[in-house]
């Protein structure tokens, strides 16, 4: 199917800017990715990461090298300059840290066309850093649409802008991207261990993105994962 002029004006302004977001995540952050194997390399897939700063999208766009589909805040579509930004950027409105029916709708839209999405399950950027409580409505996404989720890792990004900072810092940031898990694996749960189970491969990704960066991660015992293995895409 032959792409429209807007299409191609979406696509060359995505890869321009991701350009950009990876030079500044080089350059200011010693950006790294681990476990760019895990990656579909084409249908739809739903990722699932954690939220530590306003870096996590820009760092996610930087190191998918296939396109995502972001969510952004209702309010930021008002805007005359970045509301037709983010609307070229194909990004879902998001009703006060919530999906909300309409961006549910256009979210398995995005799906349903073979792309991918990411979503912040726990709602908001974290306080500490940590993985905090992931929100039920993720549920409703993985079960609606069946499509593989991708749990996702970062480390870094809220010491180099925590939601307190006005502005952000240099420092290092790993993202560790975890093995997809197909959409019928999780139709034996109940919505409580779905959010169980993504919660803990979530938290697996993070500890590997921390240990990417020196630290013990939350366990000293904690097994040293396959370094070797997964190598950075930079």
């Amino acid at each position: 199917m032959a792409l429209d002029a807007y299409q191609i004006t979406q696509s060359c302004a995505y890869r321009m800017t991701q350009l950009m977001a990876r030079v500044v995540g080089i350059t200011f952050f010693r950006l790294r990715c681990y476990g760019t194997e895990n990656i579909p390399a084409e249908g739809s897939a739903l990722i699932c990461c954690n939220h530590q700063s306003f870096l996590d999208p820009l760092m996610m766009g930087a190191v998918f090298q296939r396109p995502i589909s972001y969510m952004a805040r209702e309010s930021l579509f008002e805007n005359p300059v970045f509301g037709h930004l983010i609307r070229l950027y194909d990004a879902i409105p998001l009703q006060r840290d919530r999906i909300g029916i309409s961006g549910f709708k256009m979210t398995m839209r995005r799906l349903k066309q073979g792309k991918m999405v990411l979503v912040f399950p726990e709602g908001t950027r974290s306080e500490d850093g940590q993985l905090g409580e992931l929100k039920p409505g993720v549920c409703a996404l993985v079960r609606r649409c069946r499509v593989p989720v991708l749990p996702v890792g970062i480390a870094g990004a809220f010491d180099a802008w925590p939601r307190h900072r006005r502005f952000p810092r240099p420092a290092p940031i790993a993202v560790q991207i975890g093995q997809p898990i197909s959409g019928e694996a999780y139709e034996a749960y109940s919505d409580a261990e779905l959010l169980s189970v993504l919660q803990l491969k979530m938290q697996d990704c993070l500890e590997q993105a921390e240990l990417r960066l020196g630290g013990r991660g939350p366990s000293e015992t904690a097994p040293p994962h396959n370094l070797v293995r997964n190598k950075p895409i930079w």
